[in-house]
């Protein structure tokens, strides 16, 4: 939008760009990849999960005829079937995490919890869950997308920042549904958050089908904050009960909600 003057009358010119087109692009990319996690997760379940319980079993039966004939390869054998079980079970986790799964808002703060509990058995970060009252989800599709960037965060944090700690926050505030993920690993490159990244564009684009928005910021002393804020279910009911149609600020794990021309504007504070 621009204003000039022209034969001395103020011309005000708007631009509208259609982002419908766009839109559909992004959405038919976001659906061909969520497509292929699928395929390659059921692969994985159905040949390499299969093929690895296989050799499991006759690892166990090579054990079994070892150890009858009193031979020390036996230790060996049972080394062997402990490692393709190990295998086994990073598969069918690897699987579980390609294929989409449906999460109903009652079930989104156990799913973050487990997610939190299965973070720290496979790394060396101690992860947990918070749950700050009770945030009232929309519907499935909202929790299961909030889900998938919480799952994103973590994997990117472990693969680039190193974190000793994750800190999972699910809360609500001044009629938003909050997503907090925090680390203290390495952070991340400023020139990295508008870069070419599948996970953050993944990210960003699951927080604008919920009608959400995501903000990434890396925190002084190391580490990255990733807060996604959706509309909360019951800020229809809410609204309006304030006076003078005001909305104060609200205090919520480590961050400030505040309403500003009738926008929820997240502000982190270290």
């Amino acid at each position: 939008m621009s204003q000039s003057v022209v034969e001395g009358q103020a011309t005000l010119t708007i631009l509208v760009r259609d982002l419908s087109e766009r839109r559909t692009l992004e959405q038919s990319l976001f659906d061909a990849e969520a497509r292929e996690r699928l395929r390659i997760g059921q692969d994985i379940h159905d040949s390499l999960c299969q093929m690895l319980i296989g050799v499991h079993y006759q690892a166990e039966l090579l054990q079994a005829k070892l150890s009858e004939r009193s031979l020390p390869e036996s230790a060996l054998a049972s080394r062997i079937g402990e490692l393709v079980r190990e295998a086994s079970a990073c598969a069918r986790a690897l699987a579980q995490g390609l294929m989409p799964m449906a999460i109903s808002p009652a079930q989104l703060p156990q799913a973050l919890g487990e997610l939190a509990r299965k973070t720290q058995e496979r790394s060396r970060a101690a992860c947990r869950f918070a749950l700050v009252g009770r945030p009232a989800i929309r519907d499935s599709a909202t929790a299961l997308q909030l889900y998938q960037i919480a799952q994103e965060s973590i994997s990117n944090a472990i693969r680039h920042g190193k974190p000793n700690h994750i800190e999972i926050l699910l809360g609500e505030g001044a009629g938003s549904v909050y997503l907090r993920i925090a680390d203290d690993g390495g952070g991340m490159d400023p020139k990295a958050q508008s870069g070419p990244g599948l996970g953050l564009r993944s990210m960003r684009y699951r927080a604008r089908m919920i009608g959400g928005v995501i903000r990434f910021e890396s925190k002084p002393k190391g580490g990255m904050i990733i807060l996604c804020t959706v509309p909360s279910g019951l800020w229809r009911k809410k609204k309006g009960r304030t006076k003078g149609g005001k909305q104060p600020a609200t205090e919520v794990a480590g961050f400030i909600v505040k309403r500003r021309h009738g926008c929820q504007h997240p502000h982190l504070q270290h």
